[in-house]
């Protein structure tokens, strides 16, 4: 029996440590794979709260926009007037080729943003919204074309260009629309 006591005491002996080697290396491959999913999880909560940010500021430039529409219509198209929006000034030479009907070459003057309408909601209160306005006078080939779009209503002599631009509360991020509108007659 003292044989059999001294050859399990020998072996202990004569091992080098290879398995706390394995097991070092297996931790630390588990460790950097729970840093990387902790960096993964980070970017994806910043992104995600950047993404809230991109969409406040699109919705406040959008309801900034339509507000302003809704304006040029009531007290424009309907009423005549200048639907609370002052004095429109009229943009005779915008730099544009006769028949591009998108003003996709238009640049704005910085001159001419206002406050948004009161009745468009700020984000948290803290947000803001400008648009600006400008009537162009239409051209014959996108009138026609419009015509041809509204089923042959006749299209005024008048566009206006409206920009509405939107910031969130965090004034992280700004968004630009843009529409062109034209009054039906």
């Amino acid at each position: 029996m003292t044989k059999l006591r001294s050859q399990p005491l020998s072996c202990a002996r004569s091992q080098s440590g290879v398995s706390l080697l394995i097991a070092l290396v297996f931790l630390l491959i588990l460790t950097l794979l729970g840093l990387s999913a902790s960096n993964v999880a980070v970017m994806q909560e910043r992104m995600a709260g950047n993404l809230v940010q991109s969409n406040e500021a699109f919705q406040l430039a959008e309801s900034t926009l339509r507000s302003v529409e809704s304006d040029v219509f009531e007290g424009i198209c309907v009423g005549g007037g200048s639907g609370g929006l002052g004095s429109i000034p009229r943009l005779e030479d915008l730099g544009l080729e006769e028949n591009d009907c998108t003003m996709s070459g238009f640049a704005v003057p910085t001159n001419t943003w206002a406050l948004a309408p009161a009745e468009v909601a700020q984000p948290g209160g803290a947000g803001w919204a400008r648009f600006m306005i400008a009537r162009v006078p239409s051209r014959p080939r996108c009138s026609d074309l419009n015509s041809e779009i509204l089923g042959g209503n006749q299209v005024s002599d008048e566009s206006y260009v409206i920009l509405a631009s939107g910031r969130s509360a965090s004034g992280i991020s700004e968004a630009v629309v843009q529409s062109i509108y034209t009054c039906l007659l």
